[in-house]
């Protein structure tokens, strides 16, 4: 983290969260592991996909073009 530098301390956890806000695509074969983890992801303001299979989530991949893929 680095120091805000009007004040000198870290800056708030929501202003990095909304800054460091990604694109995530998430692809398993369990539907339950999916959305427990678009879940979580999502209360951190992340914008999540997912995706059952390394077919479908290749696709995925290709057309949304995530900034990061949990596989």
């Amino acid at each position: 983290r680095t120091r805000h530098p009007l004040h000198g301390a870290h800056p708030p956890r929501k202003a990095l969260t909304r800054h460091a806000m990604a694109s995530i695509l998430i692809i398993d074969d369990e539907a339950a592991i999916r959305d427990n983890l678009a879940q979580l992801l999502r209360l951190e303001g992340h914008e999540t996909h997912q995706a059952a299979d390394g077919i479908a989530g290749l696709d995925a991949a290709r057309r949304l073009r995530p900034d990061v893929v949990f596989c």
